[in-house]
């Protein structure tokens, strides 16, 4: 069976983002998929995307 991620709104906050990876890594997931709000308000949306 796969296992997929699904992520959203993210909004430029790359340490979150980065802890959500880790822990999507630790769970044998397949895929990510990424619904959307990629960047927005946080301070860092170039090291989000």
């Amino acid at each position: 069976m796969l296992k997929y991620a699904l992520i959203a709104d993210i909004h430029g906050n790359h340490l979150a983002l980065q802890a959500v990876l880790d822990e999507i890594g630790k769970r044998g997931v397949d895929g990510v998929y990424c619904l959307g709000d990629l960047v927005g308000y946080a301070p860092f949306p170039n090291e989000a995307i």
